[in-house]
């Protein structure tokens, strides 16, 4: 695997838009690069992080995060250099970011800020 310097993904391009992420008619605010948490019910809740692709590039991406079950990653959406998000799962996910699912998959992300979970799946249990 090639490593790249982190300026050459859309981390340091990209920190400090503002973005807007909207689900039916409820708005979630959030700044690239900074901590930031919006619940959105009981148990999921959009988190602000970074995501590093396999090619070692960095971006500003947001992660939609199952706060009951141990904090499992419920899908992803990255900030691209034109201002757009684009998520994962959306056919045209590699089109937008211009890489290849070699250059993305697989990736590691980190949430920015702290995360309050619980595990459902073992609290009943013995």
């Amino acid at each position: 695997m090639k490593h790249y310097p982190k300026q050459y993904g859309t981390k340091t391009k990209t920190k400090g838009t503002r973005c807007t992420i909207q689900d039916g008619e409820l708005t979630y605010e959030f700044t690239a690069g900074k901590p930031g948490r919006s619940k959105l019910d009981d148990d999921y809740a959009f988190y602000s992080g970074t995501v590093r692709f396999a090619d070692g590039t960095e971006h500003n991406a947001f992660f939609l995060i199952d706060e009951r079950s141990s904090g499992e990653l419920g899908g992803m959406m990255v900030l691209t250099l034109d201002g757009k998000m684009t998520q994962q799962g959306n056919p045209d996910f590699l089109k937008d970011l211009k890489r290849t699912s070699g250059q993305v998959f697989p990736y590691n992300y980190r949430i920015l800020g702290g995360m309050p979970c619980t595990d459902i799946h073992t609290v009943s249990q013995y």
